[in-house]
């Protein structure tokens, strides 16, 4: 589903957001989105993608359509997702809907970036900032994680409940594609249950770069 009904002009600063989740987390969505849009400036406009499971329900979608009654300069897009990671491990409080920010690169293909958050956060200031940091040619921008959660001897971790995702870098180098490999070849977060977090640590440490 696409809802576009504010569209942008030239003065205003343009982000990106995605939200990866099911009917479990529809009210912490919710919440987070309201902190996004109450703390934006007035010349930010953010396009909401939110990636949501095959059975995610209908009444769930006009909760979070409601907000164009409150708010403006913002548009949402659900993507609905289809059954390719029904057979992912999962563990305590983690669904499945956790890994899609994972393949965002192929579900966004029109988009060169995107940050992530889970939607368990709350934001209080404007995102536009944090949206435009540079890259430094890493694919993905996250905050460090010191003295636990270590993957391979490293002196860090990083967190992936707040992602600036290189959607273009990852598209050059086939990064959905090595996922889906690793994912597919039965991977298990045996260490710490933290699934997708432990797959970017595991796998994708080099191509992390920091955010303060």
């Amino acid at each position: 589903y696409t809802y576009i009904l504010n569209l942008p002009n030239p003065n205003v600063n343009y982000i990106s957001i995605s939200f990866c989740l099911d009917d479990n987390y529809i009210l912490n969505a919710y919440v987070a989105i309201i902190s996004i849009l109450d703390n934006k400036n007035d010349n930010t406009y953010i396009s909401f993608y939110l990636i949501v499971s095959k059975d995610f329900k209908r009444e769930n979608i006009d909760i979070i359509l409601s907000l164009y009654e409150q708010y403006e300069l913002f548009n949402i897009t659900f993507i609905r997702m289809n059954n390719q990671f029904d057979n992912v491990t999962t563990f305590r409080y983690i669904t499945k809907s956790a890994y899609y920010k994972l393949i965002l690169a192929d579900l966004l293909p029109k988009l060169n970036k995107i940050i992530n958050f889970d939607s368990d956060i709350i934001v209080y200031k404007d995102l536009f900032n944090l949206f435009n940091h540079n890259f430094n040619n890493y694919l993905i921008l996250a905050s460090p994680i010191f003295g636990s959660y270590k993957y391979r001897n490293q002196k860090k971790s990083y967190n992936t409940g707040i992602l600036l995702l290189n959607l273009q870098k990852m598209r050059e180098t086939n990064f959905t594609q090595k996922i889906k490999e690793i994912i597919n070849n039965g991977f298990k977060d045996t260490k710490y249950f933290l699934h997708d977090q432990a797959i970017i640590n595991q796998f994708f440490f080099e191509y992390i770069g920091d955010l303060e």
